[in-house]
């Protein structure tokens, strides 16, 4: 409404006969539209500010109701504050997305301390799960010398252990990983994801037959988690036996369902590939490159899987919306 009005402005001013008028008009509806786009960019953000903040009171309060302390959460947006002690003072508040660290960590504590709940303190089952995530991310990320600083030999807890395996996966082969994991499982046999890791060691290894065994523990332990189960198809595959290759077609197609995935595509194509089934196997290369967004090679596969596929069938539809398929502009 602010653009018309400006445009309505200055097509005014061009009907006046006088100079200065057509163009004090022309001044006035340019004000109009650029002071809207300002306008209309502070709503937005003043929106989303009242958003992230409703967001912070949710987090407390979800806390609160699962009788959890919010001290943590506190803790980190007080982080936050820290790093944005100088930066904020230089920064238009109005122009932020997100409320200003000092303002929104003040109304945090204000939140986190009202609770009943703020000096109790996580289970210890719970804690070591948090721990061993953290250690993960650190052994997956972080590269050996950063992770052994951080988690020296003298640390020998369970997040520690689990952060040199990872870490000694990538740097020193299955050679010297595999006793570590071992060492994992004999402390606590039932974490699914110390046997994924095992089986993850002797797929990339070559070892397939006996990545199979840790993935079926993992599944076990884990029956929910689609990408474990993706991963135990693909050793099944691996290992070539081809009495077991419908049990890793029936897994990777209900893992599918619930997590796309295109290596889990791929591997469902060597599957029906290995049974002879050419063209299943080309429509599941083609929703592979659908999902890694080359159309392009998408298109050209389903075209080579739908002829061979009977008309109207479930797999001769998704071949086609393949085919028929256009990005939008």
């Amino acid at each position: 409404l602010m653009q018309i009005l400006g445009l309505g402005a200055m097509i005014a001013g061009g009907l006046s006969k006088d100079k200065d008028d057509r163009q004090t008009a022309a001044d006035i509806g340019k004000s109009i539209i650029t002071g809207n786009d300002t306008i209309t960019l502070r709503s937005i953000l003043s929106y989303r500010q009242v958003q992230e903040s409703a967001a912070d009171q949710a987090g407390i309060a979800y806390l609160t109701a699962s009788k959890q302390s919010g001290r943590g959460m506190l803790k980190t947006f007080e982080r936050f504050a820290e790093q944005e002690l100088f930066s904020d003072r230089l920064k238009d508040p109005y122009v932020r997305s997100h409320p200003m660290a000092q303002s929104r960590s003040a109304q945090l504590r204000e939140l986190a301390e009202r609770s009943p709940y703020i000096d109790a303190t996580d289970s210890a089952e719970l804690q070591l799960r948090h721990d061993l995530v953290r250690a993960k991310l650190v052994g997956y990320t972080d590269g050996l010398k950063r992770t052994y600083n951080r988690y020296p030999e003298s640390d020998q807890s369970l997040p520690a252990q689990y952060a040199r395996a990872i870490a000694s996966v990538e740097n020193s082969g299955a050679d010297d990983a595999v006793p570590r994991i071992e060492a994992l499982i004999a402390q606590k046999p039932d974490f699914p994801y110390f046997h994924e890791l095992l089986g993850d060691v002797y797929l990339k290894s070559g070892r397939p037959k006996e990545a199979v065994a840790h993935y079926r523990k993992a599944v076990k332990l884990l029956p929910n988690q689609n990408l474990i189960r993706i991963s135990l198809a693909q050793s099944i595959i691996a290992a070539g036996d081809g009495n077991r290759i419908d049990e890793a077609i029936d897994m990777l197609r209900k893992a599918l369902v619930e997590e796309d995935n295109p290596i889990g595509y791929r591997q469902l194509a060597t599957a029906y590939s290995q049974k002879g089934e050419e063209a299943q196997a080309y429509l599941a290369v083609a929703q592979a490159y659908l999902l890694e967004g080359n159309l392009a090679e998408a298109k050209r596969f389903a075209k080579r899987a739908q002829p061979q596929l009977k008309t109207g069938s479930p797999g001769w539809l998704k071949a086609d919306d393949i085919i028929t398929f256009e990005p939008p502009s």
